[in-house]
């Protein structure tokens, strides 16, 4: 009987499931791993986002700005109901603090509707063209009104419509000749038979188009123009007037 060729044996299956076991429990650990990088991946990518905003805004600071820096954040499409604008200022606020948190020393909201008809009868001559309603917060401290006052929400009604007061900017006002007191007729489209009033009751001057306020740039709300290029022609600015946000969400 061979006892020490059995005994090699059983020293060569020990080593074997020593060496598999060392292989099975390297394998566990490489799966673990991987695991654990997999489940942290959000995280981590989450944090490099932020990390890459962070270094976006502190070079565009250095290279433009040692005070502050404008972000504009667009949320489109929100309907004109005061619970859904509270929804969305929300949202905003929360991205926003998520990311910067303390560093944002002020915010400011801009409502806009979607594009209407308007058109103004003037002595002999109608002035038509498109236009929009927008509320800008904060507004009056950064204009001048040369004549009438801001508007306000009263309960007006037009002809086939509610009257909302509104102001609008000295050059848009000197092109179109609109003063306080004229009434434009606003038609979500041409043909259509339901009809706004929106009565100027302000003209306006801004005090600073550079200020941050305007983002650099305030012909952008005072004086928009359409993104539509006509060759050899320089196409008609929107009538954008403002108004209240309340006159928005009735």
């Amino acid at each position: 009987m061979n006892f020490m060729g059995l005994f090699t044996d059983s020293k060569l299956v020990a080593a074997r499931m020593r060496s598999d076991i060392r292989l099975i429990v390297a394998v566990f650990v490489a799966m673990l791993a991987a695991v654990t990088l997999i489940s942290s991946a959000p995280i981590y990518i989450s944090a490099l986002e932020r990390q890459s905003i962070r270094g976006a805004i502190d070079s565009d600071v250095r290279e433009n700005s040692n005070l502050h820096l404008n972000l504009n954040m667009s949320v489109p499409f929100v309907p004109l109901d005061a619970e859904r604008i509270t929804t969305a200022d929300k949202a905003v606020a929360v991205s926003l603090d998520s990311t910067f948190g303390s560093v944002i020393t002020d915010t400011r909201r801009q409502i806009k509707s979607s594009t209407f008809s308007f058109s103004l009868q003037k002595d002999s001559s109608l002035v038509r063209n498109e236009g929009y309603f927008q509320n800008l917060s904060s507004l009056d401290k950064y204009v001048t009104y040369k004549s009438g006052r801001p508007p306000s929400s009263p309960n007006l009604r037009f002809v086939g419509g509610p009257l909302i007061e509104a102001s609008i900017a000295t050059d848009l006002a000197d092109f179109y000749e609109i003063e306080v007191g004229d009434v434009i007729s606003a038609n979500l489209s041409t043909d259509s038979l339901v009809s706004m009033g929106i009565k100027i009751v302000g003209v306006f001057e801004v005090e600073d188009e550079k200020h941050p306020f305007w983002q650099g740039n305030s012909k952008r709300f005072t004086y928009p123009l359409p993104d539509v290029e006509n060759e050899g022609q320089e196409p008609l600015p929107y009538i954008a007037v403002f108004v209240q946000e309340g006159s928005l969400i009735k």
